[in-house]
């Protein structure tokens, strides 16, 4: 009776030491906002350790849809995925695979609404995911024009689910500050990133997001799988297509903490950022969403230092 009750106390004690001996830190209490945070192909040289200790969803951005129901995986690369796994290995990090984006949208449309299509693509999908051991796939497509491809995203997101299920892996979607999905996609969708930043050229403040996500609650999303996106980047209040990475800015002008505009630039400082995470957990959202990695600092400035200190400190 004895060692059964040991064992596992020993057990645990020793991967507690092992834990610290690589410097993790420890996971998120399930009642914690979680961190879902993009990485794109492009970025993939800036990759940093110390991301995978703090971040819980990795989104590996992107392949995208042809408009034949084919895939295009022209950006995945291989040896990232490998080395991103290599650096995550002593944690619960889990990988996922964006589907579109930004301009990565356009075959989205004729694939979805075509109903064999749109099977194919799924099929190839799983299949891609499988193969390259991915925990999910992440959709972005920006944006569905007209009521038949709104529909056609919904189908879309029913049936990769449906698919996706049976190998256990998640199905998560990125919806912009102002998109509505049917509450079909809602209840089979796992999570819903809500892209709460481009509001033209005056950049999401604390009110924005606040706004955002009532919006959001009242198109139905269930709050515990909404997550709160927030900039790693910031824009030109003058031209909305001049876009600058947060470390950039830092470089550059150098600005305090409770700081959102630096040489016409607007975006979310530390202090903006931590406010934002403390109105997440107020409401019960599931957690705290970043575009993209690549574009924060690596030294005490960093957002996503301070979005985790704070999500921990309000853990404690």
């Amino acid at each position: 009776m004895i060692q059964r009750v040991l064992f596992p106390l020993l057990l645990a004690l020793l991967l507690s030491a092992l834990a610290a001996c690589v410097g993790m830190e420890p996971r998120k209490s399930p009642d914690a906002l979680r961190t879902v945070a993009y990485l794109p192909y492009y970025r993939m040289d800036t990759i940093q350790p110390a991301w995978f200790s703090a971040v819980d969803d990795l989104m590996y951005y992107n392949v995208k849809p042809k408009p034949s129901g084919e895939l295009d995986a022209s950006n995945f690369n291989r040896d990232a995925l490998l080395q991103i796994r290599s650096l995550s290995r002593d944690t619960n990090m889990r990988i996922m695979l964006t589907v579109g984006g930004w301009k990565e949208s356009s075959g989205f449309g004729p694939m979805a609404t075509d109903e064999k299509l749109r099977k194919e693509f799924i099929r190839r999908l799983l299949v891609f995911c499988r193969e390259h051991d991915f925990d999910g796939v992440d959709f972005d497509w920006e944006f569905p024009e007209t009521p038949e491809e709104d529909r056609a995203y919904s189908l879309l997101l029913v049936e990769t689910k449906r698919a996706f299920r049976l190998h256990r892996m998640l199905v998560t979607v990125a919806v912009g500050h102002a998109q509505r999905l049917s509450p079909e996609a809602y209840q089979a969708v796992d999570h819903v990133h809500l892209m709460s930043y481009d509001h033209g050229t005056v950049f999401p403040t604390y009110e924005g997001g606040v706004a955002d996500v009532q919006r959001q609650l009242a198109f139905g999303v269930p709050k515990e799988k909404l997550y709160l996106g927030v900039p790693f980047f910031g824009r030109n209040q003058k031209d909305r297509n001049d876009a600058v990475s947060y470390a950039d800015l830092i470089l550059k002008y150098n600005p305090p903490p409770d700081s959102d505009l630096s040489g016409n630039y607007y975006f979310n400082g530390i202090r903006t950022i931590q406010k934002k995470v403390r109105f997440a957990r107020e409401q019960g959202l599931a957690g705290m969403m970043i575009w993209e990695l690549g574009q924060d600092t690596a030294d005490h400035r960093s957002l996503l230092r301070a979005l985790t200190e704070e999500i921990r400190h309000l853990r404690n």
